[in-house]
């Protein structure tokens, strides 16, 4: 069976480059904030840093790389070991769209009937080679076994 990647090529490098643009903004709002000395500023400004820190360790916690190989899902998370699914304990997928990216939020069952949250993310950009949409081939997957 041929090998189908679910998950974006940009995916890791995407993950990575955000932290670095949030940590390289940091100094310069601090800068900016100081400089202004208002106060409203200050809560805005810290308010949003800590909601894109909050969306980073999000990413690092649950975005994947996701193929489907020999009838089998492999799901690999950073900073862990790749997973094999067999189609029947895809979840229900969920997916939101902004702008060119597609975020894909799917639970799988472990065999110890645990649930484990995986994030794919997609890119629909020029750039991207890969226009695979990973909702509907997960719900393809999950029927192919049901029937």
């Amino acid at each position: 069976m041929k090998t189908r990647k679910l998950s974006s090529n940009l995916t890791i490098p995407g993950v990575f480059l955000s932290a670095i643009v949030i940590l390289a903004i940091m100094p310069v709002a601090y800068d900016r904030v100081i400089k202004n000395g208002s106060t409203g500023l200050m809560l805005f400004t810290g308010i949003f840093l800590l909601g894109m820190i909050a969306l980073q360790i999000y990413l690092f916690r649950f975005v994947c790389t996701a193929k489907v190989e020999n009838g089998v899902l492999i799901m690999k998370k950073l900073f862990r070991p790749a997973k094999e699914y067999s189609f029947d304990k895809i979840g229900e997928p969920k997916s939101i769209r902004i702008k060119n990216t597609v975020y894909t939020s799917v639970k799988m069952e472990n065999e110890d009937a645990t649930h484990e949250k995986f994030l794919i993310v997609n890119s629909k950009s020029i750039l991207s080679t890969n226009k695979t949409d990973a909702k509907n081939v997960l719900i393809e997957l999950k029927n192919s076994i049901i029937g």
